[in-house]
This record gives C-alpha cells, structure tokens and sequence, in this order.
C-alpha cells in the first residue's frame, strides 16, 4: 500500500503539471488516497479535491479586488517586512501553530472516519503488510542457501 499511495501521489502532483504545485498537490494527492482508505469511497476524495479547488477560486477572487492598490505599494510593504525579523518570526511562528493544529484535527477526523467505516483495521493491516513480505536473499558462499541447491555442494 506504501508503494501505491507514494505512486498516486507522484502521479496526482505530475497531473497538474505545474512545477511549482508540485509538491503540495503530491502531498494533497497522498492526503487523498487516505480519505479514499478511511472512508472505502472516492467520494468523499472528490469532495475534499472540490473544496480545495473552490479555496483557490475564492481567494483569487479577493485578490483580484485586492489588486487595485499599486505594485509599488506591494513592494514598499514587503520591503519594511523584510527588515524587521521580528515580525517574520512572529508571522512564521504563527504560521507554525496553525499548521500543527490544523494537522493534528485533520488526522483525528481522519481516524474517527476510519473508525466510523470500520476501516481502520484494514488500513493497519495494509500498512504492516510490507513489513511482513521482505525479501531475504541469501549470498552465494551460504552454505544451505541457494546457490547450494543450483549448483550443488561447494
């Protein structure tokens, strides 16, 4: 299962074609794939893509009424930010919270949907399968390894 949910989110952030949303719509893609795992439908997927997709909508739309302020303007407001580290820091640290308990409530609905469709066993199982299925190859010089059983005793 690893392998396939880092394959479809490769393929979800290639899709896009942009190099520049690249790895946020791999990771998005991979978030994807466990929705689809909790839930067992590519529904509640689609929804969440939809979501995601109307949050851009939405804001270039409060950016295009934003836009009529100057470039200048932009700049000179970037250019005081930029030399006040305190204030990056402060923004970063904010940026920061948010991300971590955004991402904290995510993967609690994540589980409790995984619980709800009675999927969260499944999902452990698939999980831990990789771990089981190794490949243990033995080297040539083993002595009841296989090159004893293809070429006979050494």
């Amino acid at each position: 299962m690893k392998a396939a949910l880092v394959l479809s989110g490769l393929l979800f952030g290639c899709m896009h074609m942009n190099f520049n949303q690249f790895l946020y719509t791999c990771v998005f893609g991979m978030i994807l794939v466990f929705m689809m795992e909790a839930t067992g439908s590519i529904v509640t997927s689609m929804i969440c893509h939809f979501l995601l997709n109307l949050n851009g909508v939405l804001l270039s739309g409060l950016n295009g009424s934003i836009r009529n302020a100057s470039v200048s303007d932009a700049v000179q407001q970037s250019s005081n930010l930029a030399s006040q580290p305190k204030i990056l820091l402060a923004g970063l640290l904010v940026w920061g919270v948010i991300a971590v308990f955004t991402t904290a409530g995510g993967c609690a609905i994540w589980v409790h949907l995984a619980r709800k469709n009675g999927r969260l066993e499944l999902i452990q199982q698939k999980m831990n399968e990789a771990k089981r299925e190794r490949i243990i190859t033995p080297t040539p010089c083993d002595r009841n390894g296989i090159s004893s059983r293809i070429y006979g005793s050494l």
